[in-house]
């Protein structure tokens, strides 16, 4: 049971490691002329590559005492490795005087926005609260975004967007006559 228990204080050190970089600031701005380009920092993938492989390897090691816990964290790093980390590279958000876009999600079936501004009558940004089925209450933020055809857009503000990118949006609606709502 020792080895078990320094197991476990060894993965809370990664978790506090993992914290304090994420908090360090994980998005980069790139300017290209009048264009912002947001990013995850090159870090960020490399910590998800990381922490996929670690649990790969933790598991094959781990399995020849538990079998369940050693496959279920070999899987599980294997889900990291091949559907979380090649996201964290491709995720991007750029902003140009005309339009943004944003692409994030899946790297086989990513989730894509591009809102020229010229398009627009309005953007809010709105928190909305979510009860789930064991009632634990979570807050998703997103910009709403309300084109002149009548038609509203509803755009997550992840980490991505919340970093830089939001503030840059917005800057640039204004700068295009776009009425801005902040109810945060």
């Amino acid at each position: 049971m020792p080895r078990l228990r320094h197991f476990h204080s060894g993965v809370g050190t990664a978790v506090l490691l993992a914290l304090g970089i994420t908090l360090a600031g994980c998005v980069v701005e790139v300017r290209d002329g009048d264009t912002a380009v947001f990013t995850f920092a090159t870090w960020v993938p490399g910590l998800v590559l990381s922490f996929g492989s670690v649990f790969c390897l933790a598991g094959l090691a781990i399995r020849r005492k538990s079998v369940l816990w050693g496959t279920g964290l070999a899987i599980a790093g294997l889900i990291v490795l091949l559907l979380l980390a090649p996201g964290s590279f491709l995720d991007r958000s750029t902003v140009s005087p005309s339009r943004f876009t944003l692409q994030t999600g899946f790297w086989f079936a990513p989730t894509t926005f591009d809102v020229p501004f010229a398009d627009l009558s309005s953007i809010e940004v709105v928190a909305e609260e979510e009860t789930d089925a064991r009632g634990v209450t979570s807050k998703s933020r997103y910009l709403v975004c309300h084109h002149k055809s009548g038609a509203s857009q509803k755009i997550p503000l992840g980490d991505l967007m919340n970093a830089g990118a939001k503030a840059r949006i917005l800057e640039r609606a204004r700068e295009q006559g776009v009425p801005v709502s902040d109810k945060l």
